[in-house]
């Protein structure tokens, strides 16, 4: 085994644990990023429907991330930020209405993806 089968192998293994702590770390994020909407456009949500759309946003950030990575599978180019964007607003949308939840304008979901996605980054990264 030499070393890159041996990288590709403790990735493979790692993968699934870093997937489940970022999936915890985003739903907490998008709490906070729930909470800062309702401050600033006065929507008023239920329990339910917090956890719903919390958990929407989770499913459409991971959505557009694995769309970017069967892209990369099949050869494509990697898709830009502001396709994964779109890519996982459109998800959220869809799910909204399919919930029956109060709809949101698409700035508004805009917002609480990119506060779930920048609570993702290292320093310095952009």
């Amino acid at each position: 085994m030499d070393w890159t089968e041996f990288g590709l192998a403790i990735a493979n293994g790692l993968l699934p644990i870093v997937a489940s702590l970022l999936v915890a770390v985003l739903t907490a994020l998008a709490g906070v990023a729930i909470r800062w909407l309702h401050m600033k456009t006065g929507i008023e949500v239920n329990d339910e429907q917090r956890w719903a759309l919390e958990s929407f946003i989770a499913e459409g950030v991971g959505y557009a991330e694995e769309q970017g990575r069967k892209a990369i599978k099949a050869g494509d180019p990697t898709p830009e930020a502001d396709t994964k964007l779109e890519i996982a607003v459109g998800y959220v949308i869809d799910r909204i209405a399919e919930s029956g939840l109060p709809t949101m304008g698409e700035d508004a979901i805009v917002r609480l993806i990119e506060a779930r996605l920048g609570g993702n980054r290292k320093p310095g990264e952009e």
